[in-house]
């Protein structure tokens, strides 16, 4: 059982990592420094000259989230092939402890 907890714990870390990098790239275009971080980056948005933003400060610069979309495509590859090996070895769990039944009847 130990090795199903385990994998169901790591297929949960895996889909809250799609789901940070899915809001990262979704929100990559927008104005007023939007990001979901799992590590604190420094610094999180980057000044983006935009003056005729309703964020725009006085000098017409806007807080853009610092997201780099090559990244969370590689970090959301990386997170469906976490979720792929845990949900293996829950498969493989499983069929050991039947395996593990059919022995015993």
């Amino acid at each position: 059982m130990n090795a199903i907890s385990s994998a169901t714990s790591g297929m949960l870390a895996a889909v809250a990592r799609l789901d940070v990098s899915a809001e990262n790239t979704a929100n990559s275009q927008a104005q007023g420094g939007v990001s979901v971080l799992v590590q604190a980056r420094s610094p999180g948005a980057e000044p983006t000259f935009l003056p005729y933003s309703p964020f725009a400060d006085g000098a017409g610069m806007v807080a853009t989230p610092d997201v780099n979309p090559a990244q969370e495509s590689v970090d959301q590859m990386d997170a469906l092939n976490q979720f792929k090996a845990n949900l293996a070895t829950v498969q493989t769990a499983d069929d050991l402890l039947k395996a593990i039944l059919d022995l015993k009847t």
